[in-house]
């Protein structure tokens, strides 16, 4: 597997898309993005997005992934642009897509999500680490706004709710 440096375009994509919120729903009742991490002692640590502040989650980010291409490479490849600093990304908000573009929203997000784990998860610990558990917290969040009506889907194998899905004649 090659390693990249992961662009700051990918990162604040990320951070932006942290930031969305549910405009479905009473804008408290989701509350901040959160995740765990495991500590080298072992402890567990609660990390909270801070809509107000996230270039430490930024600068957490991209140094995950420059100790992996630094750590592959044997060099270090330093930004043209200094030290990562956000910039939110305004067309990455669902709140002002078109509704019938917003699961195309969610997949670019979610591919970029996946890209940044691709290129930062060598190494021993990744799944131990606050980048690993950042990504998977910030996965279930961006896949919520899929749709209207998620909360109502059931499950447990009601076989009889997919007969929605089936067509009555083949592809063409």
């Amino acid at each position: 597997m090659s390693v990249m440096r992961v662009s700051k375009g990918c990162i604040d994509i990320l951070l932006t898309a942290a930031m969305w919120k549910d405009w479905r729903h009473d804008l408290q009742s989701t509350g901040p993005l959160a995740w765990e991490s495991k500590n080298e002692d072992g402890t567990v640590a609660r990390h909270v997005f801070d809509d107000w502040e996230p270039e430490p989650v930024g600068k957490m980010l991209d140094q995950a992934n420059h100790a992996v291409y630094a750590g592959r490479y044997g060099t270090a490849e330093v930004r043209g642009e200094g030290p990562y600093r956000f910039t939110r990304v305004k067309s990455c908000n669902p709140a002002t897509t078109d509704k019938a573009l917003i699961p195309t929203l969610v997949a670019s997000v979610d591919k970029e999500i996946k890209f940044y784990a691709y290129q930062t998860n060598e190494g021993r610990g990744w799944e131990e680490s606050e980048p690993y558990a950042f990504c998977q917290a910030l996965r279930q969040h961006v896949l919520s706004f899929l749709w209207e009506g998620v909360d109502s889907i059931p499950w447990g194998g009601d076989t009889a709710y997919y007969d929605r899905f089936a067509r009555s004649g083949p592809r063409s």
